[in-house]
């Protein structure tokens, strides 16, 4: 098992992933540092216990072609990560 770095061991003082062991835990991620930074941390806590999490991400479609490119990155990652990801979109 690999050793956490400083913000995830952290954030597993903080929030104990023993005591979320039975619960579905959501982390919205919009592509940015500091969502996808978060979204590692639980990855990294939720595999030494047992854990799920799941990532939303919502593309309000405010900057066009860059909102699109962040939810085929966050799709991306998701896949890679093999963590369930559930995306919308707003219309127009």
């Amino acid at each position: 098992m690999a050793e956490l770095h400083q913000f995830e061991h952290e954030l597993a003082q903080a929030w104990d992933p023993g005591s979320w062991r039975d619960v579905t835990v959501v982390v919205a991620v919009s592509g940015g540092a500091d969502s996808v930074a978060l979204l590692l941390a639980l990855q990294a806590i939720t595999q030494q216990q047992a854990g799920r999490l799941v990532v939303a991400h919502f593309n309000h479609r405010l900057r066009g072609a860059e909102s699109d490119g962040d939810e085929r990155f966050v799709r991306q990652l998701c896949q890679q990560l093999d963590t369930p990801c559930i995306m919308a979109h707003a219309d127009g």
